[in-house]
């Protein structure tokens, strides 16, 4: 029997410490996006004149993360289990960003937002 499994030890301790992250560089490259590559998409604009919750469905897109105003809404991938990410009323102001990270590179342009319609349209006091 052969053995397949190697163990490396390292007796000085120190070669594996002061572990930092890699600061992020934002790119500054914009146009057009290559199929297969990761790419971030920025869409700015007004707040919706419809009646809250709102959810983003992001048709068309592989899998990625969308963030509204700097807040992470959440994660998707197109074979799920997740299909619409829920956009909280409180992080929208009258300017807004929605930034999408796709992995394979595809576009949002099939992407919309959409009101519960089974959310109560308005305040009900108890």
């Amino acid at each position: 029997m052969k053995d397949h499994v190697h163990i490396y030890a390292y007796q000085d301790h120190s070669v594996l410490t002061n572990w930092q992250y890699k600061l992020w560089e934002n790119l500054s490259i914009e146009g057009q996006s290559l199929a297969g590559n990761s790419v971030w998409w920025e869409f700015e604009m007004e707040k919706p004149q419809i009646q809250a919750p709102l959810f983003l469905y992001p048709e068309g897109m592989s899998k990625g993360q969308a963030y509204l105003n700097g807040k992470a809404a959440g994660r998707f991938w197109e074979i799920g289990p997740q299909k619409y990410l829920y956009l909280p009323e409180p992080w929208w102001n009258t300017q807004n960003k929605l930034v999408i990270f796709d992995e394979k590179g595809r576009s949002p342009e099939a992407a919309f937002l959409k009101r519960d319609s089974y959310a109560p349209n308005k305040m009900v006091e108890i």
